[in-house]
């Protein structure tokens, strides 16, 4: 089956058969679900901000960052349009991800950063996030082109669906990950 008349995701290696356009869906459902994870800032960014001692236009600086990263975002999407959408979803979860494990290990000081600025830190945190997001865009890029192409008839529908599963899906990881990590969230009293 030609690539521009079934669905655009993958070919199932093991059967030779395409799949149909909502295996597809279902599939591009998964990996959208984890780029709402840009969106969970707000629940880990006063650990950071009484970490580091950073001021609040430092912490803003490092959610801004992130998503200023918008303006760039047609680069993953050339990319995407290169590549086959099962490698850019694999090689935007592999960036997002390891972006993610090393803003993680840098923010828990387990990569030896206590000693630096606290500007040099907020530039690196901010630089983590910004790749963050370039990995996310990778898989939303290729997974929104990849709903239009196999849903040319309700283009807008689809589009509506997924974004709102992205949104329900960051909601889902910032349940989980106060239900699991159990944060102090009660500390309302920073001066800064």
């Amino acid at each position: 089956m030609p690539r521009g008349s079934g669905s655009y995701l993958m070919r199932n290696a093991s059967n030779g058969k395409w799949p149909t356009r909502f295996q597809t869906l279902a599939a591009t459902m998964m990996a959208a679900a984890s780029t709402g994870s840009s969106y969970t800032f707000g629940t880990y960014s006063k650990a950071l901000k009484l970490s580091f001692g950073f001021s609040q236009t430092q912490i803003e600086t490092i959610s801004v960052a992130c998503f200023s990263m918008g303006f760039f975002t047609f680069l993953p999407g050339m990319l995407g349009d290169r590549l086959r959408a099962s490698i850019c979803i694999k090689l935007g979860g592999l960036l997002q991800a390891s972006s993610f494990l090393l803003f993680w290990a840098f923010s828990t000081t387990r990569l030896g950063n206590n000693n630096l600025p606290t500007d040099k830190n907020m530039w690196i945190l901010s630089g983590l996030s910004m790749l963050q997001f370039m990995g996310s865009a990778m898989i939303t890029g290729v997974v929104f082109s990849s709903m239009v192409k196999n849903f040319p008839n309700q283009r807008g529908s689809i589009t509506g669906l997924i974004k709102g599963w992205v949104g329900l899906a960051s909601g889902l990881l910032t349940t989980l990950f106060i239900g699991f990590m159990n944060p102090d969230l009660s500390h309302t009293d920073d001066p800064r």
